[in-house]
């Protein structure tokens, strides 16, 4: 028989030296790399390095530098841009082409205006020329009018005399 205050021997093995299973490798490699995997996501979200991308940013920021204005003689769209940024250029140099189909047409239309010009002038020559051409026959009329009243008038002179 046993004492009733006396533990079974295998209880009280356990019961006083109490110690946790023993994990496995596996275990420890899957826990490190699900650490890892966690550290990342944060870093990640929070766009820290390595995934900060280098970009630089501030609310607070000057910027120096020399900047020339460049204002064109006609307005109009950009069709090329033929300076590069930064480029050193001498005066005359092109550095924008304009669209000029605005002002080509502006030049076929002036064109054809002087085109007009020129007919209406020719025409108003021609009229004047005709004009004169009239006057010329009137005088001629006038001249051979006054040439038979003169003749009439000797007529009626010999004929009285």
């Amino acid at each position: 028989m046993t004492d009733s205050n006396t533990v079974p021997s295998h209880v009280e093995h356990t019961a006083s030296h109490w110690s946790p299973p023993p994990r496995g490798r596996l275990q420890g490699i899957i826990m490190v790399l699900a650490a890892i995997g966690v550290i990342t996501i944060v870093l990640y979200i929070w766009k820290l390095p390595p995934f900060d991308a280098g970009l630089q940013q501030t609310d607070n920021a000057y910027v120096r530098g020399r900047t020339t204005v460049i204002a064109p003689q006609v307005s109009g769209y950009i069709v090329q841009v033929a300076g590069q940024d930064f480029a050193q250029v001498k005066r005359g140099e092109v550095l924008v082409r304009i669209d000029d189909e605005v002002y080509q047409a502006q030049v076929d239309e002036a064109t054809a205006n002087l085109a007009v010009a020129k007919a209406d002038l020719s025409n108003n020559q021609q009229a004047h020329a005709a004009r004169m051409a009239g006057i010329e026959s009137q005088v001629a009329a006038t001249a051979g009018a006054q040439a038979r009243l003169l003749r009439a008038r000797a007529d009626m002179q010999r004929a009285n005399a």
